[in-house]
């Protein structure tokens, strides 16, 4: 069974979905603008229908306001036929409620709707309207009046959208109104989403489309990239791999695996005046060419690398230790007692003589001589590993299998 949740997913796809989420993000962005700019344009166009209807109505609000201001009231026939000729304006240039306003009297409202009638006229809910439209735009109002420049003004409610225009005038006869003009638009919002919707729609089907082409056109290529790629990383692994076994080989003794000569005095320069307390030990196998006289070669090389387990068990990784030469030997530890060295170097020395090679119908056992010396003064690691190896020349003498300790009786 396949487990999709470790399943690898193709270069191809991976760059197919970067594209389509470009485009996608792309067309999300583009369709959002458009909604912006629809929306700009619509308020454009409302601002513009509000100041043609505010000229083509001057010529009679200047009229209206001054037989009103002077109680030269129009009769209802005049007032209908106002109303009349603000609905036929209001039809024709799209305008659903025209109103004006006086700010010398009591603000009262002039208005006709898009029908004018009677119950248009007298409807509660529309004069409502009205009274919340004013106080929406009230500020807008008090700002015309001090300032004398038209105003635009802006307000949403439960009827919809509301672009008032506000312009201050003088009549003939000095009188000072304002026409308030309303262009109600209960859709410009819908209208500009759904050139939203439309962008984003038709844009995604197209990213969609390119999406499949751009799979289908890039996956035979994709596939011989991947195919590059995995040659690649197959010839990348094998050079680290080789890299790693040559790094190994110029640290690590062939045989035995724990460092060679080489290594090992490198890792001893660099801690050999940083510590203090710092003890060097040569070890020497006892007899080890009769070992390899005898019994050949091979069980020399045996004996090497059972001694070399003895070590990695006794020592941690802070000791350094290493072969330097066929069966010789050699330790540094540090920040430790004398009475803790001579007592791993007497478990290693134990421990050697325990090994048991077999060989045909016989076991082969060796020893191992050893000598310490701790680091006196600035001796350096070649005097200190000198001294040690006098030592171990003693342990020779004394018979083998034996530890001496430079200045030291245990």
């Amino acid at each position: 069974m396949i487990d999709f949740t470790k399943a690898k997913v193709s270069s191809t796809t991976k760059l197919a979905l970067i594209l389509l989420s470009l485009t996608i993000g792309l067309v999300s962005f583009f369709a959002y603008k458009s909604y912006q700019n629809a929306l700009a344009t619509y308020t454009n166009q409302a601002k513009e229908r509000l100041q043609l209807a505010t000229t083509l109505l001057k010529p009679y609000h200047d009229e209206w306001h001054d037989r009103f201001t002077y109680e030269n009231k129009p009769t209802e026939a005049e007032y209908q036929e106002l109303l009349h000729k603000q609905s036929h304006l209001a039809q024709k240039i799209g305008v659903e409620y025209i109103y004006t306003f006086t700010y010398t009297l009591p603000p009262k409202f002039y208005f006709s709707s898009d029908s004018a009638s009677e119950k248009d006229i007298h409807d509660p809910l529309l004069h409502t309207k009205l009274g919340q439209e004013y106080l929406d735009v009230s500020h807008y109002l008090k700002k015309t009046v001090e300032s004398g420049i038209p105003q635009f003004g802006e307000a949403q409610d439960q009827w919809g959208t509301h672009f008032s225009y506000l312009a201050p005038f003088e009549s003939p006869k000095g009188v000072k109104y304002v026409l308030g003009i309303d262009l109600s638009v209960h859709n410009i919002k819908e209208d500009a989403l759904k050139i939203f919707w439309h962008w984003l729609f038709f844009g995604s089907l197209v990213s969609l489309i390119g999406f499949v082409f751009a799979f289908f056109a890039i996956k035979p290529i994709m596939r011989q990239l991947d195919e590059k790629n995995t040659k690649l990383e197959i010839q990348t692994k094998n050079l680290k791999d080789t890299n790693e076994k040559f790094e190994y080989l110029a640290k690590k003794d062939s045989l035995t695996g724990i460092n060679n000569r080489r290594e090992f005095f490198r890792l001893s320069e660099e801690i050999y005046n940083t510590y203090e307390d710092i003890y060097c030990v040569m070890l020497d196998l006892d007899m080890f060419k009769s070992i390899n006289d005898t019994f050949g070669h091979k069980i020399g090389d045996i004996a090497l690398i059972e001694f070399s387990k003895i070590l990695t068990q006794h020592l941690d990784d802070k000791s350094i230790f290493g072969r330097i030469g066929g069966e010789e030997f050699a330790l540094i530890l540090f920040n430790k007692s004398s009475e803790d060295v001579y007592r791993i170097v007497e478990s290693i020395r134990e421990d050697t003589q325990n090994i048991s090679i077999p060989v045909a119908d016989q076991s082969i056992h060796f020893t191992v001589s050893i000598g310490i010396t701790k680091k006196e003064g600035n001796d350096s690691i070649d005097t200190s590993l000198d001294k040690a190896d006098q030592m171990l020349y003693e342990a020779k003498q004394d018979g083998r299998n034996k530890v001496r300790f430079r200045g030291r009786m245990f």
